[in-house]
């Protein structure tokens, strides 16, 4: 999965290309998405399908723990928001699945310390929390 960053006037954004199929899991995230995942659009360019990842002035935890150590209260948060958009997806009738855990794919409001994870209808692979630090 390529990962790119892009920007317009008004947001920063994560973007990936996909050749999913859509189904209800698509139209489910577009139009009702869990809270505890990025805002997003689905966005037809040149033939091609893109997500778009609202992430405007979070960070990445591969950025935000770069400058600042790890420690277990960051943790803790890290594991109860990861706890609790699993319990939300499975409410909206969502696999779990489809998040995407990496370093580069969470991330943190810097200011409330709240964590947000991008969803990918259908994803497999990239699911080990031993790769997100």
């Amino acid at each position: 999965m390529e990962i790119k960053y892009t920007r317009d006037l008004d947001h920063n954004y994560l973007v990936i290309e996909t050749e999913q199929e859509e189904n209800y899991q698509w139209k489910m995230i577009e139009q009702n998405a869990p809270e505890g995942l990025l805002k997003h659009s689905i966005r037809r360019i040149d033939g091609k399908k893109f997500l778009y990842y609202e992430i405007d002035a979070r960070q990445n935890l591969s950025n935000y723990f770069a400058v600042k150590k790890l420690d277990r209260e960051d943790m803790q948060r890290l594991v109860r928001a990861l706890c609790e958009v699993g319990e939300r997806l499975a409410d909206y009738l969502l696999g779990s699945e489809g998040l995407v855990l990496n370093a580069d794919t969470v991330f943190i409001e810097p200011n409330a310390r709240r964590f947000c994870f991008i969803y990918v209808p259908e994803k497999t692979g990239d699911r080990s929390l031993g790769q997100v630090f």
